[in-house]
């Protein structure tokens, strides 16, 4: 993990199950929230966890792979900003941040319905002008 873009954090779900994370250094970026007010936010669920909801080092590697390359599918159209990141209870989460959302729903929608898709994934878009969404990640939010 790239150390000056992301900063690490560890925490526990409410039922007490670990989770890792890390945020975006350059979150806190008043214009680039101004520029990308809309939030996209992706799950992709795990094929293989061990019990604490971690991925297998392959597991990992294979979402890794693909949440770049749907990132990249993403910046076809548009910069997206990407802003956090949390793993555990058997699935990533990503954070995004885009300037418009239309664009980016057509792309997502494209995306899950190519035939040689390797994993599944849910993904919604909302308004976060503030980027308060990632108030959750900073240090003794609960």
């Amino acid at each position: 993990m790239d150390e000056e873009h992301w900063r690490p954090f560890e925490g526990r779900y409410r039922d007490g199950m670990p989770l890792i994370g890390a945020v975006s250094r350059l979150s806190s970026n008043e214009t680039q929230s101004i520029e990308f007010p809309w939030c996209i936010h992706v799950t992709v669920h795990f094929d293989a966890a061990d019990e604490l909801g971690y991925p297998t080092p392959t597991e990992s590697a294979a979402v890794e792979e693909f949440a770049g390359a749907l990132l990249a599918h993403l910046r076809l159209t548009d910069a997206v900003i990407e802003a956090a990141r949390l793993t555990g209870h058997g699935a990533r989460e990503y954070w995004w941040y885009v300037r418009e959302p239309d664009p980016m729903h057509v792309l997502l929608t494209e995306y899950a319905a190519q035939p040689e898709l390797f994993r599944a994934f849910d993904y919604d878009i909302a308004l976060d002008a503030d980027w308060e969404v990632l108030d959750r990640f900073s240090p003794g939010h609960e």
